[in-house]
């Protein structure tokens, strides 16, 4: 029975440590502007759509995604880009910046 006990309390001691993970800073970037839950989206650094709605984070609004995840192009993200409406990774901006002059 001990065994049992001590095994549920890693368990659940696992669980919590999971879900104390950093917040994507680009989750927060999609909501600056923004109200308590209007749509938002971003594109992550591993090229993945998250489609939400902001929600209250500590002080903070953040794009909580309610949606499944959608690995995306570059043509994809180039269209997503030139509409405004999602907010891109910094990091992937970078990788991807579009070429003055091309």
């Amino acid at each position: 029975m001990y065994k049992i006990i001590m095994l549920s309390l890693g368990l659940l001691s696992l669980t919590s440590i999971a879900h104390q993970g950093h917040v994507d800073d680009t989750a927060l970037q999609a909501c600056v502007d923004k109200t308590k839950s209007q749509s938002c989206g971003y594109v992550s650094s591993s090229l993945q759509l998250h489609l939400g709605s902001c929600q209250q984070f500590k002080e903070h609004l953040i794009c909580v995604r309610n949606k499944p995840f959608e690995s995306i192009t570059d043509r994809k993200l180039a269209e997503l880009r030139a509409a405004g409406e999602i907010t891109i990774s910094d990091r992937l901006s970078k990788r991807h910046a579009p070429h003055d002059g091309h």
